[in-house]
């Protein structure tokens, strides 16, 4: 989401999406990631590997 807003809608974020609503889900990614598994291959070259 970082990157959508950073690269796409720039300030305007903040007026399309409730910050709060951007905490939740952050909490929510946090606590389930870790169970998920990805394939090596569907997670794009130059991706960290602690960000999938």
């Amino acid at each position: 989401m970082e990157n959508l807003f950073e690269s796409y809608l720039g300030g305007v974020t903040f007026s399309l999406v409730d910050a709060e609503d951007i905490d939740d889900l952050d909490e929510e990614l946090r606590e389930n990631l870790p169970r998920a598994h990805a394939e090596r291959a569907a997670v794009p070259n130059g991706v960290p590997e602690g960000h999938w």
